[in-house]
C-alpha cells in the first residue's frame, strides 16, 4: 500500500512541472476515488484526497472540478450509517 501510495503522491507532486505529462492524472484519482469509494481502503482513500488537495493548494485543479464532488459523496454515505 506504501507504495501505491507514494507513487501517486510523486507524479501529483510533479505535475507543475509537467504539465501535459500529468493533465489526466487528477481527472484519473478523482475517478479512483469515486467509483470505489466503497472497496478502497481508508488509508488509500486518505492519500488520494490529500494529494486532490495538495493540487487544490498548488493551483493545479479546482475544487468544484475534483474535490468538491467527492466530498459530497462521503457525506452521502456517513449520512446512510
Amino acid at each position: 500500500m506504501f507504495r501505491r501510495t507514494s507513487v501517486i503522491q510523486h507524479g501529483l507532486q510533479v505535475a507543475t512541472c509537467y504539465p501535459d505529462e500529468t493533465k489526466d492524472f487528477p481527472t484519473n484519482i478523482s475517478s479512483l476515488l469515486l467509483d470505489n469509494y466503497g472497496i478502497l481502503s481508508s488509508d488509500m482513500r486518505k492519500a488520494l484526497v490529500q494529494n486532490l488537495v495538495m493540487l487544490r493548494n498548488k493551483d493545479v485543479i479546482t475544487s468544484i472540478q475534483h474535490v468538491l464532488p467527492f466530498f459530497f459523496k462521503v457525506v452521502q454515505r456517513l449520512s446512510a450509517l
